[in-house]
């Protein structure tokens, strides 16, 4: 539950409040398509616990369509990955991170653009980098909900760069 909250109900609110600030039309209309959608979600996830198999670039697109109106993703994807099939949990916490690194960027730092990048670290590992456009991040106050999904999902870090926010974590496949 506390991943389904926090992760994928959190983006889709969050993206479908900064998706409403530009838009127009019949606000009934919009309201009952983004509560079928959550309900959606709710009822995919009870129904689904655990991912299916998926590659990196599958992957990809799934974390990025909820975005796709309000935020400018770019991804890369290291060739001899990109079709290299996951186990379920890799597949799931994969997912679960990139929508994580995803959200804080929009929630915490106001990112107008993300870039995904997804290498081959070495033959059991994968090294996830999302960077952001968003405000600097300064010290982490406290050990939240996704800190514990990234404490969880391996080694990583987090930095600004050169302008921008830059997440890494190494996975383990």
């Amino acid at each position: 539950w506390e991943q389904l909250i926090h992760g994928k109900l959190q983006s889709k609110m969050l993206s479908n409040s900064i998706d409403k600030k530009g838009a127009s039309g019949n606000q009934v209309l919009a309201d009952r398509k983004f509560t079928n959608e959550m309900h959606d979600l709710v009822t995919q996830s009870l129904n689904t616990p655990l991912q299916s198999s998926a590659n990196p670039t599958q992957i990809i697109e799934q974390v990025s369509k909820p975005w796709g109106a309000v935020i400018d993703i770019q991804s890369e994807i290291d060739p001899s990955v990109a079709k290299l099939k996951l186990s379920p949990s890799v597949t799931q916490t994969v997912t679960d991170v990139l929508e994580e690194a995803i959200t804080n960027a929009v929630k915490h730092g106001g990112a107008e653009k993300v870039w995904l990048v997804i290498k081959s670290k070495s033959s059991n590992s994968l090294k996830l980098q999302v960077k952001n456009n968003g405000a600097p991040m300064g010290k982490p106050k406290r050990e939240s909900i996704g800190t514990k999904l990234f404490n969880q999902s391996g080694i990583w870090s987090i930095s600004n760069k050169n302008g921008l926010v830059v997440f890494k974590i190494q996975i383990d496949i």
